[in-house]
């Protein structure tokens, strides 16, 4: 390949990469450049996958299965923000990460349910922790018969696990299962911007 046709290919996708920035102007600068790389990788794994003899089709090509910048950027930002968010454990944005995954198809509907009941036990096992600082019968129990209870109360024929500490173990143990479920959330939302991408 020729110095000038080398030197188009650069030309080009600086200015596809310049309508990005101009509509990524209002973010911050991390998640300006988080967006414009991830955008950047995606031409560069187009342009390996295009069927044209030069740089300069081959980029021409992976522009083109992108689209216009216009028609795509302000939602992969709005995704990326929320699955920032999301993925440092603020609740508000893991309901609204929900809400936007939502009906997306199948494997997204299920990871939702498992990721909401995830949380729901997770709240409640906190709930649990805390309140057993001021009854000291709620917490877990083992059954005689077998089993586990984990309850806000007293439970007959059973025995109270941790009893007097409940507080402490419920309480860290809730903590680490949300630092958890985030972390696999945030995983989800990140590989669900790229996949948007690549399915473009």
């Amino acid at each position: 390949m020729n110095t000038t046709s080398n030197n188009d290919v650069e030309k080009d996708l600086a200015a596809y990469l310049d309508k990005v920035d101009q509509l990524l102007a209002a973010l911050p600068r991390r998640e300006r450049d988080e967006v414009r790389q991830e955008i950047r990788a995606h031409i560069d794994d187009a342009m390996m996958d295009a069927d044209a003899s030069s740089d300069s089709q081959r980029l021409q090509q992976a522009i083109q299965r992108l689209g216009d910048p216009i028609d795509f950027v302000p939602e992969l930002a709005e995704e990326l923000r929320l699955s920032r968010k999301a993925g440092r454990g603020h609740p508000a944005a893991i309901l609204m990460a929900f809400s936007a995954r939502m009906g997306r198809g199948l494997l997204d509907t299920l990871l939702i349910a498992c990721l909401g009941l995830g949380y729901l036990f997770t709240l409640g096992l906190i709930c649990i922790a805390v309140y057993s600082l001021f009854e000291p019968q709620a917490g877990l129990w083992l059954n005689q018969g077998g089993g586990w209870t984990l309850s806000f109360e007293q439970q007959s024929n059973a025995d109270q696990a941790f009893a007097g500490w409940f507080w402490l173990v419920g309480g860290v143990a809730g903590v680490s299962l949300y630092a958890v479920l985030t972390g696999l959330l945030r995983w989800w939302l990140k590989r669900s911007v790229s996949s948007a991408l690549k399915n473009r």
